[in-house]
């Protein structure tokens, strides 16, 4: 079967046994269905490296609706799974135990970036609004792209991306006009670390384990899910950490349990090096925020010069 079906059998068996290999390709998250007949059985979700002997290991997944996180199941009920395939070259769900009639293992791609709603506008966060190359010397906080001519402030807290000497700056618009695009500055020093708020009380701190750290190196930013009833979800590419808010039955964003972010994190073991979610006010969901949050930090400073491609979302 052709995965850019989307569409995907794992197992219809009575029999243990590895199933079918899904490769991930470019596909972003995976929707992992199980229906049976069978009494009993267990199920094993893992996913493989690139190499030509592939190695496999555990994949945490996401039970819905509960949003409880676990490698494995075993039941005799009907059960959905998400999976992230960032970090995966295939995936497979081995059945180690099977009694009684059959388990059938189905699995739907699902494309997140097209899902994705920048919190600052109703614009996917994968979807580029603008992108381009700088023509002249910038400044630490200023691109400059002689090919464009902005209207003024037509990008203001949008989201821009760019890399000098192989670092990444993610940092949040605030000027745009004429071939100009201002930031929040790429110099001053801060620690990585980020604190989530909203109006009903809760928050929560997303500390960066790693000591000596700039905010050049990692970044958070809370995004509003779409969908209906979707699930919240936690990913992580390119050092930034991307906070997807759930959706309730009318498919509008709903409120974040700093609970379920934690949990995720601490069973990614890429995440856990990485982040620690610090205190909370227990049981207090966050709203959406108006704005995303980057860290700001670059020890040594940075000049945007020429010839650096960017991208604005």
């Amino acid at each position: 079967m052709n995965i850019q079906t989307n569409a995907w059998v794992f197992q219809d068996t009575t029999t243990i046994g590895n199933g079918n290999v899904f490769k991930s390709g470019r596909n972003d998250q995976l929707t992992i269905y199980i229906t049976n007949t069978a009494n009993s059985f267990t199920v094993h979700f893992e996913g493989c490296d690139g190499e030509t002997t592939p190695n496999w290991y555990p994949i945490p997944a996401v039970k819905l609706p509960e949003l409880t996180i676990a490698t494995s199941v075993t039941g005799n009920a009907n059960q959905v799974f998400v999976i992230d395939l960032a970090h995966f070259a295939g995936v497979r769900c081995r059945v180690s135990a099977i009694s009684g009639g059959t388990v059938r293992i189905t699995g739907r791609v699902v494309d997140v970036g097209a899902s994705l709603i920048n919190a600052t506008s109703p614009t996917p966060i994968q979807t580029a609004l603008l992108h381009g190359t700088s023509t002249s010397d910038g400044t630490v906080a200023t691109l400059i792209d002689s090919t464009k001519n902005l209207e003024v402030d037509s990008l203001n807290n949008r989201t821009i991306k760019f890399t000098v000497d192989n670092t990444e700056y993610i940092r949040t618009i605030t000027s745009s006009t004429g071939d100009t695009i201002g930031f929040a500055d790429t110099q001053p020093s801060s620690p990585a670390s980020v604190t989530v708020t909203g109006s009903t009380g809760g928050s929560m701190v997303i500390n960066c384990k790693t000591a000596g750290v700039s905010g050049n190196d990692y970044s958070v930013i809370l995004v509003a899910g779409t969908g209906i009833s979707q699930q919240g979800t936690v990913s992580f590419a390119n050092n930034l950490l991307t906070i997807t808010s759930p959706t309730n039955a009318d498919g509008n964003p709903d409120q974040i349990l700093p609970g379920n972010i934690e949990g995720i994190i601490q069973v990614d073991p890429e995440l856990s090096e990485i982040f620690v979610v610090g205190t909370y006010e227990a049981g207090k969901p966050l709203d959406i925020l108006s704005e995303s949050v980057p860290f700001t930090g670059g020890s040594d400073g940075v000049i945007v010069v020429s010839g650096v491609d960017y991208v604005v979302f």
